[in-house]
């Protein structure tokens, strides 16, 4: 499967050299509570789809907030500073679960400046990286607060603003995790589970991966086009297709009848 940049604006003009993408977020990019996150969280295994004409990199950490009056901005980590070093070519950003804690909606009116705020911040580095935000997974367990009702009614049109103002896609990792609460046994974070197809991470790595091979400006994908392309990635149901065909066509083209 090839990676593609969203924006044309993209720097990568060597052909010998790997795209790097840059995966943003919290514990559920670092894979905190996965079987060996080093080869099972989503970042990981975006690596192994993508192959030798890719490097990813995990930029997750664990409790971060998107806000930076939170409880522990990102933009306080190493891991913030480590992903623009990383000059990347491509970035997905995953934040805002650990900004339903009970103590951080207190700042929730911070969160559209400063996530446009974190954009920009990649948009001026020197290799002009495509964006994508993520809409983040539904939560099961109230843990400090974070309920899925505040995700759904607070944080996920939060995000709808932000992509509007940055022009940038949104890739619905919530719809694709909707009503799968075996996946979430316990917080937030998965157990071992028994294939990658049944696994959250693998999940958002298929919805990931095939949104990173279309260009999102340029040619917004097909429902019809994307059916297809799932399909080939021989998932285990019917059900797991339709799932994930119409979240990210919802996502890329929200006018589509399969949104309704």
């Amino acid at each position: 499967m090839a990676v593609v940049a969203s924006d044309s604006t993209n720097t990568n003009t060597n052909p010998s050299e790997p795209i790097r993408i840059a995966c943003v977020g919290d514990s559920i990019t670092e894979g905190i509570g996965v079987s060996n996150p080093i080869q099972n969280s989503y970042p990981a295994q975006l690596s192994q789809i993508f192959g030798d004409g890719t490097n990813v990199q995990n930029f997750g950490k664990k409790s971060a907030t998107l806000i930076e009056t939170g409880s522990y901005p990102y933009t306080n980590t190493t891991e913030f500073i480590a992903s623009h070093d990383f000059n990347p070519h491509i970035v997905v950003i995953m934040l805002g679960t650990n900004d339903m804690k009970t103590q951080n909606l207190l700042e929730i009116d911070r969160y559209v400046s400063d996530y446009s705020k974190l954009i920009q911040g990649y948009k001026n580095l020197s290799t002009k990286p495509s964006i994508y935000i993520c809409y983040p997974p539904p939560s099961y367990s109230n843990l400090a607060g974070i309920s899925n009702t505040n995700i759904v009614n607070i944080l996920l049109p939060k995000i709808q603003e932000v992509s509007a103002i940055n022009n940038v896609p949104i890739i619905d990792i919530h719809t694709v995790l909707s009503h799968k609460p075996a996946l979430f046994p316990r917080y937030h974070t998965p157990k071992q589970c028994r294939s990658k197809n049944h696994c959250r991470d693998g999940l958002y790595t298929d919805t990931i991966s095939i949104f990173l091979s279309y260009p999102y400006h340029t040619h917004k994908p097909s429902c019809t086009s994307l059916f297809f392309a799932i399909r080939k990635k021989n998932l285990s149901t019917s059900q797991e297709v339709q799932i994930l065909d119409s979240s990210i066509c919802c996502a890329s083209n929200p006018t589509s009848r399969s949104c309704s």
